[in-house]
């Protein structure tokens, strides 16, 4: 397998199994929708970043990365390579306000976009994170205006 992959420039295949965190920060310096589809495309083309979801009028981003390969300074740097200075919020603000709902049948192709928009439209969901090797979905919200049980009734319609 090895020879196969030198020969027709494969990447090498880890053995070890993604330990995913979830990475909230603070991101400044963006001005524009732009900015933030930027960083989101170009962390996505490194190596251990999962998923990235960048929401610019609250100037934060979400950030789903293997810890096994990569340090949050690391991730960080890669934002700050960009051009924009990024700070970690803190573990309460981090937490208090993401939710990760397993959902079964996610590899389905056809539910992911329904899910994720669907969930979009609900006020209050600053962003929607979903990672289909695992079922899983992440989601950021403001409890002032949302909660996680409509989140969740949501889901199960």
């Amino acid at each position: 397998m090895d020879a196969y992959r030198a020969k027709s420039n494969l990447p090498k295949v880890s053995s070890t199994p993604a330990k995913a965190h979830c990475l909230s920060l603070f991101i400044s310096g963006m001005t524009c929708a732009f900015c933030a589809t930027t960083i989101e495309k170009e962390l996505k083309k490194h190596d251990g970043i999962i998923a990235v979801s960048v929401a610019l009028l609250s100037s934060t981003g979400n950030v789903i990365y293997d810890s096994n390969r990569l340090k949050v300074s690391q991730v960080q740097n890669l934002i700050q390579q960009l051009g924009f200075n990024t700070s970690i919020l803190s573990e309460d603000q981090q937490h208090k306000n993401l939710v990760e709902v397993k959902v079964e049948n996610l590899n389905s192709f056809t539910e992911k976009p329904d899910i994720k928009s669907t969930l979009q439209k609900i006020q209050g969901i600053k962003s929607v994170i979903i990672i289909n090797q695992t079922n899983r979905v992440f989601i950021k919200f403001e409890p002032a205006i949302t909660n996680i049980r409509q989140i969740i009734k949501t889901i199960q319609v």
